[in-house]
């Protein structure tokens, strides 16, 4: 985490376990001649459970698609469990903030393979997502409330 987190962050850091990472959207279609995929695109989502209110999930896609038609996609999801009995599932703002400290540095490695294996298979040469430092992929909470 960087050295700005909330103390809020910092908490549920503390009181939260990965139950499981897995993937959700593997695609890949090869329309003609591979086109340009070197601009790969990020969404951030969420998922809560209701019937388990410690239960949540962050899921980060990642696509590109060419003029030609050529696409490809990967979603992975991590799913997470707080594990101190007084807390719930934190609303949207500590989320993303989780999101962008913990679980996208999670994500990506997961991600970089997933897209490199299948553009391989289906395209014939693997394609490698770009160095994402720290800081480089974030998402602003304020994209993700609902406004009246």
């Amino acid at each position: 985490m960087s050295g700005d987190a909330s103390p809020e962050l910092v908490a549920l850091v503390k009181s939260t376990e990965v139950v499981r990472i897995r993937f959700t959207e593997l695609t890949a279609v090869l329309d003609g001649d591979r086109g340009d995929l070197s601009k790969p695109q990020f969404r951030l989502g969420f998922a809560r459970r209701v019937d388990q209110p410690r239960e949540f999930g962050i899921r980060l896609r990642c696509w590109s698609e060419s003029e030609d038609g050529t696409q490809l996609a990967a979603t992975a999801a991590a799913e997470y469990q707080i594990i101190e009995e007084t807390l719930d599932v934190p609303e949207t703002p500590l989320l993303v903030e989780f999101a962008n400290e913990v679980a996208i540095p999670m994500l990506v490695p997961y991600l970089r393979e997933e897209i490199t294996s299948l553009s391989s298979k289906v395209f014939g040469t693997g394609l490698l997502l770009p160095i994402l430092t720290r800081g480089m992929l974030v998402f602003d909470p304020a994209d993700f409330v609902a406004t009246p």
